[in-house]
């Protein structure tokens, strides 16, 4: 009866465009956590893992001003992804690190540390799974002029006019006009739509990318922590994991982890996916 109560109460609901589903992520999955795993020592290490939350798994992150809501009561280990100091965690001691939308906030430097600390930390055969916008496909579309690739209002509450703000908003934020004057002792000027247009005519993918992000200062993350300050496409991060010693790089995609724990969408791979990268390395 009430099985047959709650269909009707779906199918009146798709009349006004409303979809009614279970909500997954208070699905822990428990049975695909071994029992002998539920230990203080961490086993599933969460980095930057903002609002994200699972029973087993450790929330690595920097409390700050802007993403404190998120942040509230969720951080179980801090620490400062720009320190370049070690990770908390015993050498070989770590059986999954996941990492979503982080690495754009960090320069190179900070990533190939990060890279390096995590193969460490990780047992033998652990897997660390990375996600991140893709600025290859981002590329492509501000190449082609697609006035729709990204939706408005942007991450950043924005409603940018011209195309060029909308494509630098997501690799180089603090240079936009917009974000700019927003910042206090600004060091830079922003870069203006038609210097973006000439640098992308003149310069290879890679070279206009760094030529752009080389303008931020390298602790931006400091003063800004929600603004990109680094771009990456598939191959750059697949470079960078080969060089941190992982035995086996790949890339991924949505949802389609070689881990059954990294699956469930509800709680992995959520940001952007239309935007995102998705990358593997096995120690």
């Amino acid at each position: 009866m009430i099985t047959n109560i709650i269909k009707l109460i779906r199918r009146y609901l798709v009349c006004f465009g409303i979809k009614v589903c279970r909500d997954k992520s208070r699905d822990w999955q428990q049975y695909l956590y071994p029992k002998s795993n539920h230990t203080i020592h961490p086993l599933y290490v969460n980095i930057g893992a903002g609002g994200f939350y699972h029973p087993m798994w450790t929330n690595v992150d920097m409390p700050n001003e802007f993403y404190q809501k998120l942040q509230k009561g969720n951080v179980h280990v801090v620490y400062d992804l720009c320190s370049l100091q070690p990770l908390p965690f015993e050498s070989g001691s770590v059986a999954i690190f996941y990492t979503s939308h982080t690495i754009e906030h960090l320069p190179n430097d900070k990533v190939r540390h990060l890279f390096a600390e995590i193969h460490r930390c990780l047992k033998v055969g652990g897997i660390f799974r990375v996600t991140c916008p893709d600025m290859e496909i981002q590329y492509r579309a501000y190449q082609n002029r697609d006035e729709h690739f990204w939706s408005q209002p942007s991450p950043w509450l924005t409603n940018l006019s011209a195309l060029e703000n909308r494509f630098i908003e997501h690799f180089a934020t603090a240079l936009t006009a917009h974000h700019c004057v927003k910042i206090k002792g600004t060091p830079f000027a922003p870069i203006s739509p038609q210097e973006l247009e000439a640098l992308f005519s003149t310069h290879s993918m890679e070279d206009f990318f760094d030529t752009i992000i080389s303008r931020i200062p390298p602790d931006s993350n400091s003063w800004f922590p929600e603004g990109h300050c680094n771009w990456f496409t598939p191959s750059k991060v697949l470079m960078m994991l080969k060089k941190s010693g992982f035995a086996a790089v790949y890339q991924s995609g949505y949802g389609q982890s070689a881990d059954p724990r990294l699956r469930n969408t509800d709680l992995f791979d959520s940001t952007c996916p239309e935007l995102s990268l998705y990358a593997e390395a096995v120690k």
